[in-house]
């Protein structure tokens, strides 16, 4: 078996690292990607600093079995949901956060509660993102879009199937690692873990 597994939210506020921890002293060779707003709300307001946040990147860094997606900006309701002029802005300072705080990430978009608007969509295109789109929403249709869609959510029942796109939040929703970690040990020892980028790479 091989198992993709994405989560969203993750921050220096709300990381879900404890559990992704275990799963990795249980797995070897696990590995995740982890979808993150650039500033989270801590940031925004100054009750959480750069240096902390910095402090933060550093310790993420160290681990090779983590994968670092932009998830929006603020983490906002329909932030993405804009003109291209809007987006290009939203885009390009996540990205200029990411610089800063010295985060590496990858070229794979999921906006904020699946909200992007067909200008948004196109931006991203045109910058050479590939997006993470929803399976239960529909297709938006853009010419020359790379998506990629999970198709298990980690609360409910293992799948069986060679390749399994999971699924996930780090904290607060049903589906967060922190209520569903034991359904990830439950799999077979020698499941083989990937990030979406290789994942990806293979197509």
């Amino acid at each position: 078996m091989r198992l993709i597994l994405d989560l969203d939210d993750f921050s220096p506020v709300r990381s879900g690292l404890e559990c992704l921890q275990t799963i990795k002293e249980h797995f070897p060779k696990f590995k995740v990607t982890l979808f993150t707003p650039a500033a989270n709300q801590l940031l925004i307001t100054g009750k959480f600093t750069k240096d902390k946040y910095k402090e933060w990147t550093k310790i993420i860094r160290s681990f090779d079995w983590i994968e670092i997606c932009p998830h929006g900006f603020g983490h906002l309701q329909k932030e993405m949901d804009t003109t291209k002029d809007e987006a290009t802005k939203i885009i390009e300072n996540c990205e200029k956060v990411f610089k800063d705080i010295d985060l590496p990430y990858k070229k794979i978009w999921k906006s904020p509660f699946w909200q992007t608007s067909k200008d948004a969509y196109e931006v991203l295109r045109d910058k050479g993102y590939t997006v993470a789109t929803d399976p239960n929403q529909p297709d938006p249709k853009i010419e020359g879009l790379k998506q990629y869609q999970y198709d298990w959510s980690i609360e409910k029942p293992i799948p069986k199937q060679e390749l399994i796109k999971a699924h996930g939040h780090v904290d607060t929703m049903d589906n967060s690692i922190e209520r569903c970690y034991t359904n990830i040990l439950d799999l077979p020892t020698d499941t083989e873990f990937l990030f979406i980028s290789e994942y990806l790479n293979e197509k």
